[in-house]
């Protein structure tokens, strides 16, 4: 894999992750039904009063996921352009970092106290954790300078 493809599957997973988050925070804001199989659990977690930040009726948490995955698409569109895609590509590990950070503490949050699983959120997750994975295999090749 050179950096291209991986720029391109960074790109490819923020626009799933805008599709997941979008989806998640219209269904906050609007009470719409979310599908999650044969439990109530995606709704009950879209619900709890972790799903917001400043209170009940604070920003949803999928607004601030969606804002992450828009800067990352951002990020990544500008990098095929920018003659600093180094700095680009360290920013874009640090955003992954916080965002599986703050997945990981809300995944936690829905397993050991509100005793429910989102699916939706954990898409975002495995979404998070594949940027994760690649931008670290990316900064591991260019501190080695095998990077192309």
């Amino acid at each position: 894999m050179n950096a291209r493809v991986a720029n391109r599957i960074i790109f490819f997973l923020s626009i799933l992750g805008l599709g997941v988050a979008g989806f998640l925070w219209y269904a906050h804001v609007t009470g719409a039904n979310i599908p999650c199989g044969a439990t109530n659990d995606c709704e009950a977690v879209n619900h709890s009063p972790w799903a917001t930040v400043g209170g009940p009726n604070g920003l949803p948490t999928s607004a601030l996921g969606f804002g992450l995955y828009l800067l990352i698409a951002g990020l990544a569109f500008y990098r095929t352009t920018a003659n600093r895609a180094g700095m680009i590509g360290v920013l874009v590990w640090v955003l992954a970092l916080v965002g599986v950070g703050v997945s990981s503490w809300l995944t936690w949050i829905e397993a050991d106290v509100l005793h429910k699983i989102c699916k939706w959120c954990i898409s975002s997750y495995a979404i998070l954790l594949l940027m994760l994975v690649i931008t670290s295999v990316e900064r591991v090749l260019v501190l080695r300078g095998a990077w192309k």
